[in-house]
């Protein structure tokens, strides 16, 4: 049998008992993805969501200068981060968020996934944001997911008074046809600072005929950093955009 040592005290409580305790582990963190999930990349309206993540340690708390890298296929349907292909990085702010560089869909039509890896204190983290580049292949391409597209002002006026806003969007196909019946989910959201994002107001029904739906938001004293996501699903096919509140 083993003896304890220093006379049957427990090793443990020896180290303890002369300040030799070993240090517990650092706390590991985490990716939460704010911004880009889901998103059309549509080369032909000039449209692309950048992502943005934000990296938390175990207890929700933002870690500052963490690195985070954003990385698209290296083949195949991808995306260009401001001209610095397919790979991107960045630290975090003192929010613990941090954006990818502007991106442009590349590599043809079809799902893009976009591996992001984030490191701090030694730690790791990892996280996967799907997006769908359309419209890469010229106007005769047919990729299988929805676009939105916003509705002119005068389009959704009509929601308009002293207290509300209206916001009107349309859901089409890759060729521009509306998609009638589409279940939409219109989202007011702020966007504080390092990204931090704050969902205030959800509205949700389907498009008419038209592929059209409008929606009524109530005015807030302050409209800074405001956008409306837009959510469409149509028989299991998808679409997001982001719009800026004017």
């Amino acid at each position: 049998m083993r003896k304890a040592p220093l006379g049957g005290i427990p090793l443990a409580a020896w180290l303890a008992l002369a300040g030799c305790a070993v240090a517990a582990p650092a706390a590991a963190i985490r990716v939460e993805v704010l911004r880009g999930e889901g998103a059309n990349n549509n080369a032909m309206l000039g449209a692309a969501v950048s992502p943005t993540v934000r990296v938390t340690d175990a207890s929700g708390n933002p870690v500052r200068n963490a690195l985070v890298v954003f990385e698209a296929p290296a083949s195949g349907p991808s995306l260009d981060f401001s001209g610095s292909g397919a790979s991107a990085q960045g630290l975090t702010s003192e929010t613990g968020a941090v954006a990818a560089p502007a991106v442009k869909p590349a590599g043809g039509d079809g799902p893009v996934e976009i591996r992001v890896t984030a490191s701090a204190v030694g730690q790791f983290a990892n996280a996967v944001i799907h997006q769908m580049n359309l419209g890469v292949n010229g106007a005769a391409a047919r990729a299988q997911e929805l676009d939105v597209v916003e509705l002119p002002r005068e389009a959704a006026a009509g929601k308009n008074s002293a207290r509300t806003q209206g916001f009107g969007a349309r859901v089409q196909d890759a060729d521009g046809h509306p998609v009638a019946w589409a279940t939409v989910a219109l989202v007011l959201r702020r966007i504080g600072s390092g990204g931090k994002v704050e969902e205030l107001e959800r509205q949700q029904g389907p498009t008419d005929d038209k592929g059209e739906l409008t929606g009524e938001f109530a005015k807030l004293a302050s409209s800074g950093n405001l956008e409306v996501m837009v959510r469409a699903e149509f028989n299991g096919r998808h679409g997001t955009r982001y719009f800026k509140v004017k």
